[in-house]
């Protein structure tokens, strides 16, 4: 089963583990661009920063322009509210197989 793969972390306890200086081990981060702490594009450059390989996943219900700069810390964006399932599952999965494939450079 998909969900029985999955390990969540909050901002917080992802910040007390690591402080964004070395590696989380996971393989996708799903980050909501509203948080309160920290804007979620600002985790998704200190995430990038740690691990280069991550996927990251923006998730939010606010509209965004295609072109906006706050979506370039993404590799990935759901738009809140997801639909069916299915559709979440296929781009959490798509992010895990961008984080196992080598990185080139």
């Amino acid at each position: 089963m998909f969900c029985a793969q999955l390990r969540v972390l909050d901002l917080d306890e992802c910040m007390d583990r690591t402080d964004f200086t070395t590696s989380v081990d996971l393989l996708a981060a799903l980050v909501h661009l509203g948080l309160q702490s920290m804007s979620g594009d600002e985790v998704a450059h200190r995430l990038r920063e740690v691990d280069a390989s991550l996927a990251i996943v923006l998730i939010t219900g606010w509209k965004l322009e295609v072109d906006t700069s706050r979506l370039a810390a993404f590799d990935f964006y759901l738009h809140k509210p997801f639909g069916p399932l299915q559709r979440a599952q296929t781009v959490v999965q798509r992010a895990v197989d961008l984080h196992q494939q080598p990185i080139e450079g």
